[in-house]
């Protein structure tokens, strides 16, 4: 909720697939360096990504997120998520674009 503007960055997914993150330590490290994958969780097909020249893998980089590394975590946004300023739920949102 605290998001500005300038704290989205542009990142490639495992799969090549260019996300808007929030800018965290990880989103920046991972445009320069790649994260080797500790464990495989067989999220992706094998025919389709090799682990030893993805940039990370997304389910451990979740996983740390929440466990080991909550301080540098993967948050994909939206290009507005600048504009939340408040907790809500998902029914007064579409509430509200109902309303429109």
């Amino acid at each position: 909720m605290n998001a500005e503007k300038e704290d989205v960055t542009i990142i490639k997914s495992p799969v090549e697939i260019p996300r808007r993150a929030i800018k965290t330590q990880f989103s920046e490290s991972i445009k320069h360096e790649q994260i080797p994958v500790e464990k495989c969780r067989n999220c992706l097909s094998y025919n389709y990504w090799d682990r030893e020249t993805i940039p990370y893998c997304i389910t451990e980089t979740f996983l740390n997120s929440v466990t080991k590394d909550a301080e540098h975590p993967l948050v994909f946004a939206s290009s507005n998520v600048y504009r939340i300023k408040e907790k809500t739920s998902v029914k007064a949102i579409f509430d509200e674009l109902t309303m429109a």
